[in-house]
């Protein structure tokens, strides 16, 4: 891993734990480290570094939110999207939670704008197949929001395993209420 990229998964930690605010400067070198001259070699500012952190989440999402297989199945495909984001949750914890933090912010990164608009395709496709009771942005909006809740209830209780039939019964939950 590079600097730079340490740099941004460290402040992730930061942010992930205490928020933006916490992510200083000085928190920053503190916990890379680093002296202040090498932080502002790669980052302008806190800004440069906040918009790279956010980058940093939403890319890694979109990248493997891309590599879901698609099938012809779309209730599947669904099912898969939800399973994803909840794997994320809990494997890239403190890029979730600088998603989370930014999202919270209004700090909305083209790539997360991509993944959204791959779940309203899929929601469309059950659209065209007189399978989706909404509109499709609604229901992905509804969908990622439910996902949403079960991944914060699951990082909220130590990543507890135990929850993910939880999780699976509220994705089965959301998608019925959506899909005739």
């Amino acid at each position: 891993m590079s600097m730079r990229e340490n740099i941004l998964r460290l402040t992730a930690g930061i942010i992930s734990k205490e928020g933006f605010e916490a992510a200083s400067m000085r928190a920053v070198c503190k916990a890379a480290g680093v002296t202040a001259p090498t932080l502002y070699h790669y980052f302008a500012d806190k800004n440069d570094l906040l918009d790279e952190v956010t980058s940093l989440a939403f890319n890694k999402h979109l990248e493997l939110t891309l590599k879901l297989s698609r099938t012809q199945d779309t209730l599947k495909d669904l099912k898969s999207i939800w399973d994803f984001y909840i794997d994320f949750a809990l494997n890239e914890s403190e890029l979730y939670l600088c998603i989370v933090y930014a999202h919270a912010q209004g700090r909305i990164h083209p790539s997360g704008v991509k993944c959204f608009e791959i779940t309203t395709d899929l929601f469309k496709a059950a659209k065209e197949q007189g399978k989706l009771i909404y509109h499709p942005k609604k229901a992905a909006q509804v969908y990622y929001s439910a996902a949403q809740g079960a991944a914060l209830l699951m990082l909220s209780q130590n990543k507890n395993k135990e929850l993910l039939s939880g999780s699976n019964l509220l994705r089965d939950i959301t998608l019925n209420g959506l899909i005739k």
